[in-house]
Parts: structure tokens; sequence; C-alpha cells
């Protein structure tokens, strides 16, 4: 009989292990968009009038360039500005929007209730798409005082030259120049909706300038007549509204990483110690510090073999520093912040001019700060030149020790090769002794020993 092998039948779709596998459709995004749309955070409950304008500002003092920017604007809430949130470039991440499927269904069966619904209110299929941003960033909106922005428009108050004497204006002349230089706000502040931004504006105006009240403004709603009010910019009434706006940031608390870089590393001062000579000629310190550290002065290292007591170290931080200066150099930091933030170059040195006076007039007086700082830049200075040279008299001391060490191994290795020579110049047979075993037996010098006296009878 012949042996057969029998086959397996072929599979069945019913059999899950033989079955084809399921088939996924891969969705491929769309091509990149050359002018990708941006992500702005916008405050809650802002009123529907609420509008994204943009600002012409003053030239650039450097580049020669004019510069606008973008305010979000609300009648009931003011002005904000949008602060630009951006993650690591290192950081691969990215943005992806999904439409809110239950918010548009409902909307979708609100529509079809409705008598009059036409196809292109009941195709929403391109809504249900998603989109990806590769970029990560996005833009939120923080509020801004309205005088920042008056401040950097031409001609609003002040003009790039900074006139000597700028003229008296009524606040309604001030305020179409504002108007002229923003067509968005003029917009705004035209329709009708506007609230109070315009008093907002009018107000912010008058607490930097200088008033002038003349007769002849005008009948009131009772008829009497009403003095005309002119304005005229004042840099020092500008300077002491920014000095408010910069105590109360202190008072608020700075951010924790400028209070860190601008105020606590500005008031470090070096660590000042005792250096010891120990007796095998090297030189260690007591308290050393990484970054600075000075030798306290009036002490003299005396002999090598004399250890000196250290004195205690003395360190200066936040704590031991007077609460005076500290807050000076706060308001110094939330000062320099605005001005270098929101204004411009010939404005802000003016400013800084009145800032720096030292006179009892001055609205500040940052003398005491000045001359602790000075302080403390002399004593790094000090200590900077004591550590140069200790760290050359380390150097020969470690050369010195280096020549010491090679002249002990140029010893071991000469004596090692005199050995080395005395062993090849010996003979075949003082080289066998030497390996011959003496142990138990009697040294040659033992015979050659005289014998001992004899006694007389």
């Amino acid at each position: 009989m012949r042996a057969t092998r029998s086959r397996k039948g072929a599979p069945t779709k019913s059999d899950p292990q033989t079955a084809d596998p399921p088939s996924t459709t891969v969705k491929q995004l769309g091509a990149k968009v050359a002018n990708p749309p941006h992500i702005f955070v916008l405050p809650r409950n802002a009123s529907p009038d609420a509008r994204i304008i943009t600002i012409d500002q003053e030239t650039d003092d450097k580049t020669g360039e004019a510069s606008s920017r973008r305010f979000f604007v609300c009648p009931k809430k003011g002005f904000y500005e949008f602060t630009k949130i951006a993650a690591p470039k290192r950081a691969c991440r990215s943005w992806l929007l999904t439409p809110d499927l239950e918010a548009q269904a409902a909307e979708e069966e609100e529509k079809e209730k409705s008598i009059n619904v036409s196809s292109e209110d009941t195709s929403a299929e391109s809504d249900r798409d998603g989109y990806v941003l590769s970029s990560p960033d996005f833009y939120l909106a923080t509020p801004i005082d309205p005088l920042f922005i008056l401040i950097s428009v031409s001609g609003v108050l002040w003009t790039a030259e900074m006139p000597t004497r700028p003229e008296y204006l009524d606040l309604e002349d001030r305020m179409r120049t504002l108007k002229t230089q923003s067509p968005h706000l003029r917009q705004m502040l035209e329709s009708g909706a506007s609230g109070n931004l315009e008093k907002m504006l009018k107000d912010r105006m008058a607490c930097c300038c200088k008033a002038l009240t003349m007769g002849g403004g005008g009948e009131s709603d009772n008829g009497e007549e009403e003095p005309e009010v002119l304005y005229t910019p004042d840099i020092e009434s500008l300077a002491k509204v920014l000095l408010q706006k910069a105590k109360k940031m202190v008072d608020a608390g700075l951010p924790a990483s400028m209070e860190d870089r601008f105020v606590a590393q500005s008031l470090i001062t070096p660590i000042q110690s005792v250096r010891r000579e120990e007796s095998d000629g090297s030189v260690a310190t007591e308290n050393q510090d990484p970054v600075v550290e000075a030798e306290q002065p009036g002490v003299k290292s005396e002999a090598m073999s004399k250890t000196t007591t250290p004195a205690p170290a003395v360190s200066t931080s936040l704590n031991s520093t007077d609460e005076k200066i500290v807050r000076l150099l706060r308001i110094r930091t939330a000062l320099t912040y605005m001005l270098k933030s929101y204004v411009r170059e010939t404005l802000r040195s003016s400013l800084e001019k009145i800032y720096a006076q030292s006179s009892t007039t001055a609205i500040i007086d940052f003398q005491p700060l000045d001359q602790h700082l000075s302080h403390i830049a002399k004593l790094k200075a000090e200590a900077q030149a004591l550590r140069s040279i200790s760290d050359n008299v380390s150097r020969k001391r470690a050369a010195m020790d280096d020549e010491e060490m090679l002249d002990k191994q140029e010893a071991k290795k000469r004596k090692k090769e005199e050995e080395e020579s005395k062993k090849k110049n010996m003979s075949h047979g003082i080289k066998k002794l030497m390996k011959a075993d003496t142990s138990g037996m009697k040294k040659m010098s033992s015979f050659f020993t005289k014998m001992p006296a004899k006694e007389a009878n």
C-alpha cells in the first residue's frame, strides 16, 4: 500500500486566524499653509463690541522704521496688550485644534427646526475637520495702562524731538491726533459703543500733564460759563506716575526670575576668610566660596610650621542687608523694566536723568543704593586680585612639587639600573652559588674565629 499525505483544506472566512486583517484608512495632512492662523487667549466676559486693533507707534530711534502693535480693546474692560508665550525651540510641540462637535450638533439641530434652512447652513462637513499648528506659540491678552499707548504715539503728548517748550492744547485736540495715528481706534471711539474708552484716555493724558485754566471755555448745562483747561505734557509728572507704578510692582512682588537675577545676585558680597599655611607647605582656606573669596585684612601668615586660627566667615545676604537698600534696588529694577519695555529711547533718557538726581527735591534718592553697590564692587575687585595672587602661588608650588617628584623617580631609576648592571657582570659560578640553599650551614667566617684561651693549671 502507498502512504499518502493528507492536505489541509482551504481556510474559511469564519476562521479568525486565517481571516484577512481589517483595512485601515490613513488620512494625509494637507499642504502647509504659508500664513497660518494664530491662537489668542482673550479675557473672559468681554464685550461683543471688543476688537483687536492696530496702533502705529513712534519711529524706532535706532532703525528709523515705524513700528505698530496690536491691542485688544474692550469698551467695558479697557486696553490689553498681547504677550507672546513661546515654547523652547528644542521642544517638538504643536497645537491640534478640533471643533466642538456637541455644540455643532446642537446648532445644526436648531437650524433644522427653523423654517428657512439653506443648503449652506446644513452642510458643515468642512467645520468637522481639525487643524494642526506646527508652532506651539500663542498670544495672551494682558491688561495695560493706556498711558503707555499715549506716550508711544507720536504727537499725542511728546514728539520724537522732545521740545523744551511743549504747547498747551485741549484734550480734544490731542485726541484728534491719536485718532489720526490709529484709524482702528478712531473707528471704535466714533462707533457709539466705546463706552468709557475716551474718558479713560483723557484721564491718563491729564495725569502726566500740567493744566492751565483759561476763561471763556463755553457754557455748561446750567447756563454758567465753564473755564477752558489746556494741557501740556510734563516729564516730571510722568516720572512720578511711573515711580508709583514701580512701587506697586514691588509691593505685589517681583517675579522670581527678576528677583534672583537683578536683586539677589547684585547684593552678593565676597566671603572673607583667613588663609592658613600647613606644615607641609600646602595652603588651605577656611570657608571657601565658589564665587569669590578674600583674605581677612590685617592678618599676616606666620612661619610655615605654624597654623593660624581661622576667623569666622563674613557674608552678606538679603536678610542682613538694609531693607531700605533692597527696596531701592527692587524699585530701580521695576523702573528699568518699564522704561526699556514701553518708553522710547529719547524719552527714556530724560526720565533716567530725573531718577538720577540726588538732591533733597528729587522724587526718589538712589544715592544710598549707589554707594552700597560701589562698595560691593570694590570688595569684589579686591577679592579677585587676592585670588589671582593665590592662584599664582598655588601654580608655583605645584610646579615645585612636580620637580621633586621627577627627582625621586630619576634616583629610583638610576638605582635600578646599577643593580641590573651588577647582575650582568657576575660570573656563572657566583650566580649558581647565590642560588644554592645555604640554610643550616655555617658561614665561612665562623672557621676563622680565634680559639678561646686555655686556663692555666
